[in-house]
């Protein structure tokens, strides 16, 4: 075989795996495949299954933004996460076959994690306040105002609205929103008995500036008062309640210097 150099078109051969998903019943695995399209001049991304047993993958969407594939506790779903109009929308796949439904939320969806019982996801979406319906151009062009350190991300644009959480029933396919307020919620985790869930989030006044730094809540699904139950913890992520739902762990620094 004769070595070549590459050459700047091979790039789109070039292809990457992550967010690999095992079904529950061990049979299959999802992942997001990510490809380099020279003609978009951009990454694109979609769903691919196989059996774990070994087989030809599959493409079980067509892209070009989809991502976070998760299978449904009871094996009836895969949810993802599809980029439609720039906008990131949740779809619910029946794996008995039929088209995807979309799950229709007031703002970009970040996150999803299905129920124990399989009957509801948590979702986290990015909620903007509706601008005032007018011509005036004085309040049509008046100036952005960015509060805190972080003022805009690629592929985002400007940062406005806060990430709150919203639960979706699938029998009845209604959509409900859980938290609310001056403040960002993330990285939602349930409960095994489903009236919990624990998520990070920084209510504090420091939240604009200091925005490395998080506290751990547990909030009721069905409404309620949420309780603190970590504080000042930087690098958080990954939160998981223990089978019986007494422990949640995490992953994290404490705070050291004591605010």
């Amino acid at each position: 075989m004769e070595n070549k150099a590459p050459q700047a078109g091979d790039l789109s051969i070039l292809r990457w795996a992550g967010d690999a998903q095992v079904s529950p019943d061990g049979g299959q695995v999802a992942w997001v495949e990510t490809a380099l399209d020279l003609e978009l001049d951009r990454p694109v991304a979609n769903i691919m299954v196989a059996p774990c047993a070994g087989g030809v993958p599959r493409h079980f969407t067509e892209g070009p933004g989809d991502s976070a594939p998760r299978w449904s506790p009871d094996g009836r779903y895969l949810a993802y996460v599809s980029v439609i109009d720039d906008s990131p929308v949740l779809h619910l796949a029946p794996l008995a076959g039929g088209a995807p439904l979309r799950v229709n939320t007031p703002g970009p969806v970040s996150f999803v994690s299905w129920s124990a019982s399989g009957d509801s996801l948590v979702l986290v979406v990015t909620v903007i306040a509706d601008k005032p319906a007018t011509d005036d151009p004085r309040v049509k062009n008046a100036p952005k105002l960015v509060r805190g350190m972080a003022n805009r991300l690629d592929g985002r644009g400007y940062l406005a609205g806060r990430d709150q959480l919203f639960i979706y029933t699938v029998e009845d396919r209604s959509l409900r929103q859980l938290t609310s307020g001056d403040y960002d919620h993330r990285q939602p985790c349930w409960s095994p008995d489903g009236t919990r869930i624990a998520c990070f989030s920084d209510r504090t006044r420091h939240r604009n500036d200091d925005w490395m730094f998080s506290d751990l809540w547990l909030i009721p699904t069905a409404g309620g008062r949420s309780r603190k139950v970590a504080s000042r913890v930087s690098e958080a992520t990954g939160p998981l309640f223990s089978p019986d739902g007494k422990r949640i762990a995490f992953v994290g620094q404490s705070d050291l210097r004591g605010r």
